[in-house]
């Protein structure tokens, strides 16, 4: 069935694309001294042609992804497909989606992944934002291999002058774990249906969702509005080692007001959401001087309960009882920055929970290529373990050479984590290149957003 209604959406793309033009072939090959796993992956396709991606890894078990997309005259379509190690079919998580784009609008059927200001109710990506400020993503369409983040139904998009309206709605599908009286006390994000717990809850908890997003925007400032309404079939009551529960219910009612302004090299930033039994608020600022020297900051306080599955705001764990600070510099070729992060005190733990991290990173340019080298180093507070801290080293060397159309590129990756060591080498090569007589293709732009030119 969910094969069915994907062909469905894709047979219009198809007819209408247009033969690819240009080439792009990626093999690589890694092995995990530490893991004792090997990887694969090939690619071909790129801008409006189709891609097809396939991965395998052994030693932990077959690990498969394929991904295909169209896009041609304003239609566009894709479809990711994987199975996770220990699964048993191929299209265990099969998400994909069918846009028609204008230049005042857009309307997308499918499964979709928003993401709004800095993340706090609708987000994509990992959460991993090193303290960097965030924009209205450029698309709704969700082609990621990542689970229980998708909304399977519709969103359409209007740009009139300096104003933005974004409205979506769907179903939501997601894992999860139940306790003895049937509520929700877990909501996995792994994606794993391997055990008899997991295979119970795959995508056992359904739900409704409904967005808003407004935004005005001018050359140098804008202000924006993000409404959210979730309704879930089943009562959740999600757990905390922390006492009182994250959540408890079966709707919940979100909002977040964000805004951001330039004054000449600087640039200002921040969002301030609120659920029934929370706050929560991400804000920053980014110096640019004339020197190529720029250097950022950002803090974030996410409230003890508060609730947001769709949101993927920067974090150090959760998305709720954290405290951070991240500050950052960089200059041509090279950047460091430093991160403090905290969940605050308990009633229930004697000790709260930090983190804090350091990091410098330095690219050489060697012709025909460059050296790159990341340096990190972490300490995190393990209250368990009698309030030690656990220190966490990590260096990663890589070195890329390119001549025509083929690069090439190695990369070496040493990892020291409380006395236990981990060593990683992967090689890649690569090869680019266009069709005869076929202009090069550069990428659709999105007509709602506005780049101040500084």
């Amino acid at each position: 069935m969910r094969w069915n209604l994907l062909l469905v959406m894709l047979i219009p793309a198809l007819v209408a694309a247009a033969p690819p033009r240009q080439r792009d072939s990626t093999i690589r090959i890694c092995w995990h001294g530490g893991g004792n796993c090997w990887r694969i992956a090939f690619q071909t396709g790129a801008g409006r042609a189709v891609s097809v991606r396939q991965v395998w890894a052994a030693g932990r078990g077959s690990d498969s992804t394929v991904a295909g997309g169209v896009s041609s005259d304003g239609l566009e379509a894709s479809v990711v497909t994987e199975r996770d190690p220990g699964e048993r079919h191929l299209d265990d998580h099969l998400v994909g989606y069918l846009q028609w784009q204008h230049s005042k609008g857009r309307l997308v059927l499918g499964d979709l992944r928003a993401g709004f200001s800095q993340g706090l109710v609708f987000g994509r990506g990992s959460g991993r934002g090193r303290g960097r400020p965030r924009r209205d993503s450029h698309t709704l369409g969700l082609r990621s291999s990542a689970e229980n983040r998708a909304i399977r139904g519709a969103a359409a998009s209007l740009g009139r002058g300096q104003w933005l309206v974004v409205v979506l709605m769907g179903q939501l599908r997601r894992d999860a774990r139940f306790d003895e009286a049937g509520n929700v006390r877990s909501l996995p994000e792994d994606g794993l249906h391997t055990g008899p717990t997991a295979l119970a809850g795959e995508v056992a908890l359904s739900g409704q969702v409904a967005g808003l997003r407004l935004r005005w925007q001018r050359e140098d400032r804008h202000v924006g509005l993000v409404l959210q309404h979730l309704r879930f079939g089943q009562r959740l009551r999600l757990s905390s080692r922390y006492g009182r529960p994250v959540f408890v219910g079966r709707s919940q009612a979100s909002g977040a007001i964000d805004g951001g302004w330039f004054t000449g090299r600087r640039q200002f930033y921040g969002q301030l959401a609120r659920t029934p039994s929370s706050w929560r608020f991400v804000g920053g600022f980014v110096d640019r001087r004339r020197n190529r020297l720029r250097w950022s900051g950002q803090v974030r306080s996410y409230g003890p309960r508060f609730f947001s599955p769709l949101g993927s705001a920067d974090r150090r764990w959760k998305t709720w009882n954290e405290r951070g600070v991240v500050i950052d510099l960089r200059g041509s070729r090279w950047r460091t920055w430093a991160e403090i992060a905290q969940r605050p005190k308990p009633a229930s733990i004697p000790v709260s929970d930090d983190s804090a991290e350091a990091g410098f990173e330095r690219t050489w340019r060697v012709s025909p290529g460059q050296l790159r080298l990341d340096l990190r180093q972490r300490y995190d507070l393990d209250w368990r373990q009698h309030a030690r801290y656990r220190g966490t080293q990590r260096i990663r060397l890589a070195g890329t050479r390119s001549s025509g159309l083929h690069r090439w590129r190695i990369q070496w990756h040493n990892s020291l984590s409380d006395g236990e060591r981990g060593m990683a080498l992967g090689l890649e090569g690569r090869r680019k290149g266009r069709w005869p007589d076929e202009p090069a293709i550069h990428p659709l732009q999105d007509p709602f957003v506005v780049i101040p030119h500084l």
